[in-house]
């Protein structure tokens, strides 16, 4: 038999291989045409833009700026409030701004015989705001602080300025203080140096011109302040150096005192007359610079002697005053006579007083050689008693014939 043909449906190898490739294609075309998960089918998140970022972090510095400054004001009100709650009230104010008070002697009209003050302390005689002269308003005011009447209790450019000066300089000496911040530092404050004291002095005057009227503070800071010569106040230093009320001051005479609150002691109108006199000029100059008197007003004061009395706080009546001294130890102790400010008014008639001094003295002029040096007068009111002079002796002020020694009170022998 011969060979058996292939049959020409049987697959050759070949065949078979390319049908296989060809299945394999098909297979990857389906899984290809198959449908995407959800999220695949999403398109990716464009990046940011540089612009954007740098907007983004500006913003968020904002807020942070903004958190903070928050937070800042939160701790200074609170500190404010702190501070603030440590003012005492207007009438303790006073209290402590005048400690004590010089006690004055008067005769029965009224007319000054002799001020008591403390040896240990100082003379002091309160002044309100209504006695004071304008001129002695307007010289404090442009010597101490030229902004006071519209300042809130700080010059904040004054303030920056005495800082940088410091940093300058490398100590806390501080400056730039408003009157207010001297009314603070001086009754409410210790006297450290530092950045703490002066951010509560500068807390507590703005909050004390919250509460009180410029005029208050302004009083108040002019019956603290010390002028020298144990003058403590406006009203003792118009007596002290010019022997009158502080209602009677003359422009010369308040640019003068002005001048000394600053430093009283280089400025003594006794010790150094010519320092006094420059700083007067000085007063007077800023005076005329801020508009409260006129050039031809400020030379006219200028051309002014100083003009202090010699003899301050001269006793008139001596032996009288001296009775009535003791008599008011006795009564009141020494610690209200110095202190409180007693007004104190006697039956003295100070023109029979005067009358009677000189009587003595005519009557001794010729006995000068009879050894008689000494001689004493005690002058009544038959009606009620009160006494209308006293001339204990010749002169009171005579160590020859013991002249504090009040003759007309001693008991004596008649005859």
């Amino acid at each position: 038999m011969g060979d058996t043909l292939p049959s020409p449906w049987s697959e050759s190898p070949r065949t078979a291989a390319l049908q296989r490739a060809a299945a394999r294609r098909a297979a990857r075309t389906k899984a290809l045409a198959r449908p995407a998960p959800e999220d695949a089918q999403k398109p990716a998140t464009p990046r940011p833009s540089l612009l954007s970022r740098i907007w983004q972090g500006f913003l968020v510095a904002i807020l942070a700026v903004i958190g903070a400054g928050l937070l800042a004001v939160a701790g200074g009100l609170g500190l404010y409030a702190y501070y603030a709650q440590s003012l005492p009230s207007p009438d303790e104010m006073y209290q402590r701004a005048a400690t004590f008070q010089s006690a004055r002697i008067y005769d029965r009209h009224g007319r000054l015989l002799f001020e008591f003050f403390d040896p240990n302390g100082g003379r002091r005689m309160v002044a309100r705001y209504h006695e004071l002269p304008a001129v002695v308003v307007e010289a404090t005011v442009a010597t101490e602080d030229g902004s006071f009447f519209t300042n809130p209790g700080v010059n904040p450019l004054a303030t920056l300025r005495a800082l940088w000066q410091d940093l300058q300089h490398g100590e806390m000496v501080f400056g730039g203080s408003t009157i207010t911040q001297q009314v603070v530092k001086n009754l409410f404050l210790t006297r450290e140096r530092t950045v703490e004291r002066k951010v509560q002095e500068a807390i507590l005057a703005t909050e004390l011109t919250r509460r009180y009227s410029k005029e208050e503070i302004l009083e108040v800071y002019l019956n603290d302040a010390y002028f020298g010569n144990l003058a403590y106040g406006i009203g003792a230093a118009a007596n002290t150096y010019f022997g009158k009320d502080v209602s009677d001051l003359q422009l010369h005479e308040a640019a003068l005192l002005a001048g000394l609150i600053q430093s009283p002691v280089p400025y003594d109108p006794y010790t150094d007359p010519d320092a006094a006199l420059s700083r007067r000029a000085v007063v007077l100059g800023l005076m005329k610079r801020r508009g409260h008197i006129t050039a031809a007003e400020a030379d006219e004061a200028n051309a002014l002697p100083l003009g202090v009395q010699s003899a301050p706080n001269t006793m008139r009546a001596p032996h009288m005053v001296m009775h009535v001294r003791q008599e008011l130890e006795t009564l009141v102790g020494q610690d209200r006579l110095y202190r409180e400010g007693l007004q104190v008014y006697t039956t003295l008639d100070l023109d029979l007083q005067q009358q009677t001094e000189e009587a003595v003295r005519q009557g001794l002029a010729p006995l000068e050689g009879r050894a008689a040096t000494n001689a004493a007068v005690l002058a009544l009111d038959p009606h009620n008693g009160d006494i209308l002079a006293m001339v204990g002796s010749a002169d009171f002020w005579s160590e020859e014939i013991a002249g504090q020694v009040n003759v007309a009170l001693q008991p004596r022998q008649v005859g």
